[in-house]
């Protein structure tokens, strides 16, 4: 009986010590402290987190839809002139660049059509490339090459056009304005023919009654002569401006 009571007395301590659910028992100080149980964020053996691992992920796939933004943003156009063979370097060399420059005007015609819906021609194509080169931003690069073969030099030559998305905006917008100016030259052209051929039937129908008709033929062959010529220069003109 006597063991048993002993026993009972040093369990007392015991459960003395033992505390709370989420509680840590101190036995220096015989108070109880909360375990922290929230999530702690472990730190690498350099001193950081790897928290910070994400940040210079996500910072890099920035940088990379940048790039891939700014390189959306030019159009590039690239022609080739393919192998021009020749008698001598000179001539060879000259017909691919004669080749490669009617390629690029070809191709500047096509993205005319595609973007502003407008037709140009051989000699506009010429002139909107030169008016894209004075454009700021507007790179060309041409390549050239020339390999001495058994049957005689062949040469090739690669025009390579990058276009900034602002610049072909207002390209657009001057294709558009160019062809509706175009449009508005052609109706005054065929009003300007109509009121021509009016007045020219009006001078003929005058002439040949003060000459009594004597002169008909005369004056019916200068009148329409002049007309042609006048009418032929009037849109000869407005064709060649605009």
């Amino acid at each position: 009986m006597r063991e048993m009571w002993i026993g009972l007395l040093l369990l007392l301590p015991g459960f003395g010590r033992v505390g709370l659910a989420g509680e840590v028992p101190n036995s220096s100080a015989g108070v109880s402290r909360k375990a922290d149980v929230s999530p702690q964020r472990v730190r690498s053996p350099s001193g950081k987190t790897p928290f910070r691992r994400e940040d210079g992920a996500s910072a890099s796939r920035e940088g990379a839809g940048v790039a891939a933004g700014e390189e959306l943003s030019l159009r590039n156009v690239v022609v080739s002139s393919g192998p021009c063979p020749g008698r001598t370097e000179a001539e060879a060399r000259e017909e691919a660049a004669a080749k490669a420059d009617r390629k690029m005007a070809d191709a500047l015609r096509e993205l005319a059509r595609e973007r502003a819906g407008t037709r140009l021609s051989h000699r506009e194509a010429w002139m909107e490339w030169s008016w894209l080169l004075r454009q700021p931003g507007v790179k060309q690069d041409v390549k050239r090459c020339c390999v001495a073969k058994e049957y005689g030099p062949v040469a090739t030559q690669e025009i390579g056009l990058s276009l900034p998305h602002d610049v072909l905006t207002d390209w657009t917008a001057r294709l558009k304005q160019q062809a509706m100016l175009r449009w508005q030259t052609r109706l005054l052209g065929g009003i300007g023919t109509i009121l021509l051929t009016g007045a020219a039937l009006l001078a003929i129908v005058l002439l040949d009654r003060r000459t009594s008709g004597y002169h008909r033929v005369l004056v019916v062959s200068s009148v329409l002569l002049g007309l042609g010529l006048l009418v032929a220069a009037v849109w000869v003109w407005l064709l060649w401006v605009f």
